[in-house]
């Protein structure tokens, strides 16, 4: 029973939106290397033509349950200024 808790707590542990948590703490002034040592490089990056610039990152996964599995897809959309700081982004599902 407590090798069941144990995987459990593991599972629950693994799906903290830790990615969320450090967004909201360093939008307005993580810049883009420092985004990219935390999260890789971006899946797609676009430059605006006001200089400022798109990125994107996305996750996929699997959850299986007792009843069987299901896959979920979330994105990260992030918005960086022209001194390429972060300034805003968005999770939305895909």
């Amino acid at each position: 029973m407590l090798r069941w808790f144990l995987i459990a707590a593991a599972l629950i542990a693994g799906c903290t939106p830790w990615r969320m948590e450090y967004l909201e703490e360093v939008t307005g002034r993580a810049t883009q290397d420092e985004i990219t040592l935390k999260l890789g490089p971006p899946m797609a990056e676009r430059t605006l033509s006001t200089g400022e610039s798109v990125w994107l990152y996305r996750y996929t996964g699997a959850d299986v349950g007792q009843y069987g599995g299901s896959t979920w897809c979330r994105e990260y959309v992030l918005k960086f200024d022209g001194e390429k700081v972060l300034r805003q982004w968005n999770r939305q599902k895909c």
